[in-house]
């Protein structure tokens, strides 16, 4: 046979197999034998009522499907419905009994999915026969697939679709209701034992969804790229209100992330951004627009109900912290085990950062400085402050301000098991520094008890102290505003803390005290500094004070003791008059009590008793003792050199009540009467002077006879008023009359007894004309 015939003769058979071929298909594979053979299939699968429309068959380009439903199980309800199906098959495995699919294209599919109160879905039985025999298809099904269909696809397009959920869980009576639509997929690759590449599309509440990775549908994992853009949180509220400790009031979350799917676990990482936040907290502050965003890396345990963070970096409005732990929501309280981390966190940038509304009472203390550490939080929401179970902190350079006043910290602080220690911190105030060292356990009450040094180099209480003397007073039902001194306080402070205070030198106006050290206590609101010592020019310093904190402008009482301190130093230190000298040694013992701090009207609320003595000294240059030797005419006053001079004084009701003596060679002082807190005079003062002294005033032998005493020191009162700065000095004419009657009376009783009793000057009117000679001799009049 000749090759042109055998050719002849090959297309002749292979043309008459097509034609058989075409017979067969036309005769066996028809509309009907494939909804027999494909509807119990489906059905027996998944246990749902099937239904198909129109089925077109292109034996070479595939086969169509029109109104393809898929029932829920046992109910008349679609559960699933598609528009139009398609499916590109390849031919000759099809005439074999077996199904290669290419393409299936699903046109327009709805999708009814519920969530009952029991918490099972309407599709939960499917996923229960998938996870059956360790993840594979129930022996069954799998026998049945494999005698009829051996199905695989290679590619699955979605277009156009949408899906309803509908969830009577967490609202039994009114159900939440949501849709997805423009829903769009591609798989490529499907088989029911392995994964399969995904992408996936869908506008979600106005956001649209992306979604891409791979897919394995027997195991119900897999693992995705996921981005989200402005969705509105508001309408989710049910599915986070409980876990979040504020209430949202509006917000848009945006999604980045990466997510890989197991049936039992969701591990995912990425970033997660929350736009024009509105918050309400448990307090009632209202925070708004604020902006959120999260870089995490987390699982969750689907059965245990636990999220475990790996990290979690947080960025509230510009301000970061980081975060690791776990969240347990498994009992109806939800457990935390987290740790908070701060790494250089700027505290200035954070109250720029946080809403003004959240901070705005802070933002007069004008705080600065960065924070860097670790804190542990452990327990529920419902505990508070009580989460805190360890931390570790690192203060570098934390300023804040309080009126004119600006204090920092700086160095570490650590708290674990309820003690706290901190060690070698530094505390600073204005240009002042001082280290605390603290150790102290926190008490099931929340007081925090325990022990403390705070030692410095050099302690300036100028600075400390409110000096304005420039301020002027309130006035008459003026309150101080609540920044002043005046208006600190009531504090409740739950601190039970004991220790010791050491200073090199202490400086108060010009005065030093050095070597100082006292025991201090601040417990029950009340601060307390016992046998504090220092010396002073090789004098020592005793004092004892305690103030109660706990109520407005502080209450404060206490006593002071000076020994053997040198008055010079204690009058340069303390006195605004440099040309004025105080020499001697001071022997000063007092008590004080007051409130508030400020110059005015502080000497109104202080009250004080003592007594103190000055041994072999000297006053020099104040206004006092000048005006009273010009007045006197004695020019050695003004040098007034003394053996000792003591006094007892009484403060209160902003007067300074004074009885003193001050004894000498050549004069003795002896005065009484008050000094204002304004500096007004109000005394008598009884002048002795020697008799050498006391001839130079000018007075003849009836002047020493009446103002002399038995040692002939010539006495001469005097009232002094103004002020300390500007005396007025004249006569005590109430004092020099008493004087005269006195001697009238002695001499009228010496001559009674002498001559005749009817010969004694005794009338008033007479003693009034001696009392007005005298005068005039004594002082020019």
């Amino acid at each position: 046979m000749s090759l042109a015939a055998k050719i002849g003769l090959f297309l002749g058979i292979l043309i008459l197999g097509l034609a058989g071929v075409l017979i067969y298909a036309q005769t066996q594979v028809t509309p009907d034998k494939v909804r027999s053979l494909l509807v119990p299939l489906v059905e027996d699968t998944l246990d749902r009522q099937v239904a198909f429309g129109d089925i077109q068959i292109g034996f070479f380009s595939g086969i169509s499907v029109a109104d393809l439903r898929v029932k829920k199980q046992n109910s008349k309800e679609d559960f699933i419905t598609i528009k139009n199906a398609k499916l590109s098959y390849r031919f000759f495995p099809l005439l074999r009994g077996r199904i290669v699919v290419d393409q299936v294209m699903l046109d327009e599919p709805v999708i009814d999915v519920s969530r009952f109160t029991d918490g099972s879905y309407n599709f939960s039985d499917l996923l229960k026969k998938n996870r059956s025999d360790r993840g594979q298809y129930p022996q069954a099904a799998r026998a049945l697939v494999s005698d009829i269909f051996s199905l695989f696809v290679h590619e699955v397009s979605v277009k156009n679709g949408s899906l309803t959920y509908t969830d009577k869980f967490k609202s039994p009576n009114v159900p939440y209701r949501f849709a997805l639509q423009q829903l769009n997929i591609h798989a490529r690759e499907i088989a029911p034992d392995q994964a399969f590449p995904l992408d996936l599309s869908v506008v979600l509440n106005g956001a649209r969804l992306d979604l891409s990775g791979h897919y394995d549908i027997t195991h119900t994992s897999g693992d995705f790229l996921v981005h989200l853009a402005d969705l509105d949180m508001v309408p989710f509220s049910p599915y986070y209100r409980d876990l979040l400790p504020a209430k949202v009031g509006s917000g848009r979350v945006s999604l980045n992330l990466e997510v890989d799917l197991q049936p039992e676990l969701l591990s995912s990482k990425g970033k997660l951004t929350l736009a024009d936040l509105d918050l309400t907290l448990p307090s009632g502050t209202s925070l708004q627009k604020v902006h959120l965003t999260s870089d995490y890396s987390l699982i969750y345990d689907f059965m245990r109900q636990q999220l475990d963070l790996s990290t979690l970096l947080v960025n509230f409005n510009d301000m970061g912290v980081g975060m690791e732990g776990r969240l347990d929501f498994a009992a109806q309280e939800t457990k935390m085990d987290l740790a908070v981390i701060f790494d250089q966190l700027d505290l200035r940038q954070a109250m720029q950062s946080l809403p003004d509304k959240l901070i705005r009472n802070y933002r007069k203390y004008s705080f600065a400085g960065s924070i860097s550490g670790r804190a542990q939080l452990v327990g529920t929401l419902g505990q508070g402050s009580g989460l805190l179970k360890s931390a570790q902190l690192t203060l570098n350079g934390v300023q804040a301000s309080v009126k004119d006043m600006r204090g920092g910290v700086s160095g570490a602080l650590s708290y674990a098991d309820a003690a706290v220690t901190a060690q070698n911190l530094m505390l600073s105030y204005g240009n002042q520094q001082a280290l605390l060292n603290l150790q102290a356990t926190r008490q099931p009450d929340g007081v925090l008890q325990g022990t403390f040094s705070l030692s410095a180099e050099e302690l300036n209480l100028n600075e400390l102290v409110a000096t304005d003397s420039t301020a002027s007073p309130l006035s008459a039902g003026e309150e101080s505003s609540s920044g002043s001194a005046e208006g600190l306080g009531p504090f409740a402070l739950p601190l039970d803390l004991h220790g010791n205070l050491t200073v090199r030198k202490a400086r108060f106006k010009q005065l030093i005290i050095e070597q100082v050290t006292a025991d201090v206590n601040l417990s029950d609101n009340r601060l307390r500094l016992d046998r504090l010592r220092g010396v002073m020019e090789q004098g020592r310093v005793l004092a004892d004070a305690e103030v109660d904190l706990g109520v407005r402008g502080f209450v404060y009482q206490g006593q002071l003791d000076l020994t053997d301190v040198d008055a010079a130093v204690l009058a340069a230190g303390l006195l605004p008059d440099p040309g004025a000298t105080l020499a001697g040694r001071l022997q000063w013992r007092s008590s004080f009590r007051g409130s508030g701090a400020s110059a005015q009207p502080w000497l109104d609320r202080f009250q004080s008793k003592g007594e103190f003595s000055l041994q072999q000294g000297l006053i020099k240059g104040f206004p006092v003792i000048d005006s009273l030797a010009v007045f006197l005419g004695v020019d050695e006053l003004h040098n007034l050199n003394f053996e000792d001079f003591s006094a007892a004084y009484d403060v209160r009701d902003g007067l300074v009540r004074v009885n003193g003596l001050l004894t000498g060679s050549q004069a003795r002082l002896a005065p009484i009467g008050s000094v204002g807190s304004d500096g007004r005079l109000n005394m008598n003062l009884e002048v002795r002077l020697a008799p050498e002294l006391a001839g130079r005033m000018g007075a003849s032998g009836p002047f020493m006879k009446v103002f002399s005493d038995e040692r002939g020191w010539g006495i001469i009162p005097v009232r002094l008023l103004g002020s300390l700065t500007q005396p007025e000095i004249g006569p005590d004419t109430a004092a020099i009359e008493k004087l005269m009657m006195n001697r009238v009376s002695q001499d009228a009783a010496g001559k009674a007894e002498a001559d005749n009793p009817s010969s004694a000057p005794s009338d008033q009117e007479s003693v009034k004309k001696m009392l007005d000679k005298t005068l005039n001799k004594l002082f020019g009049k």
